[in-house]
């Protein structure tokens, strides 16, 4: 008897990890779309509660998922002030500590960024 590997089967929206994992599951249940919406909302809104979490997946999921600009527009201003706050907070922290600036890639790697966000998120300011 031999057992022959295969994909998993997306059979729950709370496991969903990624945009293309999203696109399969709503292809497959489009009838699903507004739990999952509600369920995207609350994960990121988890995520953000939990310094550990990762909660840009989660962002671009509900971006693809959301149908209403001024929604997404919202999404991406939110996404906006949490880097902002989250980098001057620790350019205010890291200053105090060593009484000197520190580098974009200082920055980036302590704070789980990438270097290009902190950059532009800089040059905003």
């Amino acid at each position: 008897m031999s057992k022959t590997k295969s994909l998993q089967k997306l059979t729950d929206y709370e496991n969903l990890n990624s945009v293309s994992e999203l696109k399969e599951y709503l292809t497959l249940n489009p009838e699903n779309k507004y739990e999952v919406d509600k369920n995207l909302r609350l994960r990121v809104e988890q995520a953000y509660n939990d310094k550990e979490s990762n909660e840009f997946d989660l962002i671009e999921m509900l971006l693809y998922i959301t149908d209403d600009e001024d929604i997404k527009a919202d999404i991406r201003n939110t996404t906006y002030e949490t880097n902002h706050s989250i980098i001057t907070s620790y350019i205010h922290n890291y200053v105090i500590e060593f009484r000197q600036f520190p580098t974009m890639s200082t920055i980036a790697n302590n704070i789980k960024l990438s270097r290009q966000t902190v950059t532009i998120i800089l040059i905003m300011v």
